[in-house]
């Protein structure tokens, strides 16, 4: 059967979730990560719609390794949602590989980094302004890096 990168395994009772569940027995992996349901922007939804997806593909990687939770995620698109980090901290992840700050260093994730959003209707000024850090977690930040 060819690839198919909208078949993710999603249920017990599908046909791809068992041929991934044999792949995992037999082979070696350091932390299966979450990556969303269905490729999900998380920029796009509601907190409340971000955790459910969390939630179900939590259970669902952890009921793939026996019982083993996943330890990391990257966000669908490449693009965390400003509660991301958190929601990532609250299911215990110890790794993100959703952000590039750094090419070729990893180093601890932020919440609650301010800034102002591009508006297209202002004027540059408006939105030219220095990004306000928050606080820093133990949440490790692998970056994405174009040289793989």
């Amino acid at each position: 059967m060819p690839y198919d990168r909208r078949r993710w395994p999603r249920d017990r009772e599908d046909d791809e979730y068992r041929r991934v569940k044999r792949l995992i027995a037999n082979t070696v992996f350091l932390g299966q990560g979450l990556h969303g349901y269905s490729h999900e922007n998380p920029t796009a939804m509601t907190l409340e719609q971000q955790t459910a997806i969390m939630d179900k593909c939590y259970h669902l990687i952890k009921d793939f390794q026996g019982g083993k939770p996943p330890k990391g995620m990257v966000a669908p698109w490449w693009e965390s949602s400003q509660e991301g980090a958190e929601l990532m901290l609250r299911y215990g992840l110890e790794y993100d590989h959703s952000f590039s700050h750094h090419d070729c260093q990893c180093y601890w994730l932020r919440t609650g980094d301010k800034w102002i959003p591009i508006d297209y209707k202002k004027q540059p000024e408006h939105w030219m302004k220095p990004l306000e850090g928050g606080a820093m977690t133990g949440l490790c930040e692998i970056p994405a890096s174009w040289y793989l």
